[in-house]
């Protein structure tokens, strides 16, 4: 596939989370998929990174993801994205705040015939947390 298709089924996938569309976001990824997130110590399968990522889909409402920018390389897609969101829930036993919050991540997936085959995340949790007052702001 192209590098051009593979940036877009990542984009693609971005739109089905800040959609609610879990169906498409799994079927995006191949069966076999791995995944690893900052934070979240060793790979997981579909259900895992689901269980992960379904502590920041409950608890901040009206998310959306905004790509910065894209690199794709081979079968390599690095993404640059803004997630925009607001704290509506308790999230790491912080109550919800009802602030709106804006942070920044890298991904980077390994696209092979039409499925996401990788999912590596880097979330800026620290920005998140000072953003909805579980941390202080860096001086």
């Amino acid at each position: 596939m192209s590098t051009e298709t593979n940036k877009k089924l990542v984009g693609e996938l971005f739109n089905a989370i800040d959609t609610g569309d879990m169906a498409r976001v799994k079927n995006i990824y191949s069966s076999d998929a791995k995944y690893t997130m900052a934070g979240v110590p060793g790979t997981m399968d579909f259900n895992g990174f689901m269980q992960a990522a379904g502590a920041f889909l409950n608890a901040f409402s009206q998310g959306r993801h905004v790509i910065t920018s894209q690199l794709a390389e081979g079968d390599r897609v690095s993404t640059y994205l803004e997630w925009h969101a607001v704290h509506t829930a308790t999230f790491n036993g912080i109550p919800a705040s009802q602030k709106p919050v804006k942070i920044h991540s890298i991904t980077n997936h390994i696209v092979r015939n039409g499925k996401i085959t990788e999912h590596v995340a880097m979330v800026d949790v620290i920005a998140l947390m000072q953003q909805i007052g579980a941390m202080p702001m860096a001086a």
